[in-house]
């Protein structure tokens, strides 16, 4: 089971465990370059990426946009990972 199916089982929403792949390193190389890619699109192209990855896209769009957002997906991440130690 990877850390996102973990993460799934443990109330984390799809869009917070994408980001938190992403943040600390367990994602994979395509999943990596995805977010890259998605990071340096503009409008058009991130509509376009959204019709065949759209939670990828409405993840990153959360991480960048919205201000307090990664702030407490982060503080719920750690909290978890102190709960499993």
């Amino acid at each position: 089971m990877g850390i996102k199916e973990i993460l799934l089982d443990n109330n984390f929403t799809i869009h917070e465990a994408i980001i938190i792949e992403w943040q600390y390193g367990y994602a994979g190389g395509f999943q990596t370059q995805l977010i890259q890619l998605i990071a340096k699109a503009d409008v058009n192209n991130k509509i376009k990426l959204h019709k065949g990855f759209p939670d990828e896209v409405d993840a990153f769009t959360l991480f960048a946009e919205t201000r307090v957002w990664w702030t407490k997906v982060e503080e719920k991440f750690i909290k978890f990972k102190k709960e499993q130690e």
